[in-house]
């Protein structure tokens, strides 16, 4: 009795501590109501519902408007998950997130009983989740719209509760109505499901500003900052649809596929909505939010100071000023490399230090020697300015 006893106890560590080990469920009665499980071949996750049911995730947006991670989903044997009937699809969570199907610029928010309803503007879903409502959006594959109930649409602030849908609606389980009966849904038809168009995607924006695209271009992403200057008055861009048959739109003219446009660019906040129509299918809307720095003095050349760290103290001279372009100083003999800093008037300025474009430079300097530097500033509009500055180290004592 002792030996067997023993024997399991050491069995038991030894499973405890193995590697990678997949937990033998063999009844799905271990599994519980509100478990995320998997087998550990296939990436599908599922939630295990009250009816004893497992419900999939369809995707990775949908999961991660209800979790963070995936650190509480447990690996299964594939057998013991075979043994649950599958149920529906879980949805969006409501209140959390926003959704769009792909092929489609309608945008939706998730109501309860699973049910989604379409703004009937910008505007409106603006009122509800503020100016950055766009990151709020999760697109999902347009059969994914199956998986839904069809409400009305939301035209004003007041025919959504944000709060109250989000608090009352806070597990999966609530959504589905899973502890009670099935009730009626009203789906689309499956007839009616319209396969994705790729036809509709651009391949590239180029445009002509100094700034970068940001995020970096992706054919999936729709949503775009730029940052302008202020010299920067106008917007060259040429987009490319995929489909080389498709119709480009930009701000409502119509470009050839690979062609460019110029728009003007006022300061302060532009949207441009560059509209990709192909010839079967749904348009996609790409929109490029475009920020223009207010005015500023674009032809300013000048610095506002000039520092050498191994300026002896009084000997830069004359003292700086910004109209006066040649200077002296004494180096310290004791100190290493003189290196000397440049600050610009205007911050869009290049400078160049002796050729070399930077607004430090280390200048080695031997006892008793001497070097003139030269820092030429040139503003945005190419104006341009050159400083000079004689320096001279000190002998050694």
């Amino acid at each position: 009795m002792k030996k067997t006893s023993i024997y399991l106890i050491v069995l038991g560590l030894a499973i405890l501590f193995t590697p990678n080990f997949v937990y033998a469920v063999n009844t799905s009665d271990t599994l519980k109501h509100g478990q995320l499980v998997k087998d550990a071949t296939s990436k599908a996750v599922y939630y295990i519902g009250p009816d004893n049911k497992k419900y999939p995730f369809p995707d990775a947006g949908t999961y991660y408007s209800w979790y963070v991670n995936f650190a509480r989903v447990k690996k299964v044997e594939k057998n013991v998950l075979n043994k649950l009937s599958t149920g529906s699809f879980v949805t969006v969570r409501p209140g959390v997130k926003l959704v769009k199907f792909e092929g489609s610029d309608n945008v939706y928010a998730i109501d309860n009983n699973e049910e989604v309803r379409r703004f009937s503007g910008t505007s409106v879903v603006k009122s509800i989740y503020g100016s950055y409502w766009y990151k709020y959006v999760v697109e999902l594959p347009y059969e994914n719209i199956t998986h839904y109930v069809i409400g009305e649409d939301i035209k004003r602030e007041s025919d959504y509760d944000k709060k109250q849908i989000t608090l009352d609606n806070y597990s999966i389980t609530i959504v589905k109505n899973l502890k009670y009966p099935s009730r009626s849904r009203v789906v689309v038809s499956p007839t009616t499901v319209v396969k994705p168009s790729y036809s509709n995607l651009l391949t590239n924006i180029e445009e002509n500003l100094r700034g970068n695209l940001s995020p970096k271009f992706n054919d999936i992403k729709t949503s775009y900052y730029l940052k302008a200057g202020y010299g920067e008055n106008s917007i060259t861009i040429k987009p490319v649809a995929k489909d080389k048959t498709a119709e480009i739109w930009i701000e409502n003219l119509q470009v050839p596929n690979g062609k460019s446009l110029t728009l003007k660019l006022e300061t302060g906040t532009n949207y441009i909505d560059i509209k990709v129509n192909p010839k079967e299918g749904y348009s996609k809307v790409y929109r490029l939010r475009v920020s223009r720095e207010v005015s500023r003095n674009y032809t300013n050349a000048y610095l506002t100071n000039i520092r050498v760290t191994t300026a002896r103290r009084g000997t830069f001279t004359p003292s700086f000023d910004p109209t006066v372009e040649d200077y002296e100083v004494k180096s310290l003999w004791y100190l290493g490399n003189t290196k000397i800093y440049v600050y610009p008037k205007e911050n869009d300025s290049a400078i160049y230090i002796d050729g070399l474009k930077t607004r430090s430079r280390n200048i080695p300097l031997g006892y008793g020697q001497s070097k003139t530097v030269y820092i030429r500033v040139v503003a945005y509009d190419g104006t341009s300015k050159t400083y000079t500055i004689d320096i001279e180290k000190e002998e050694r004592p």
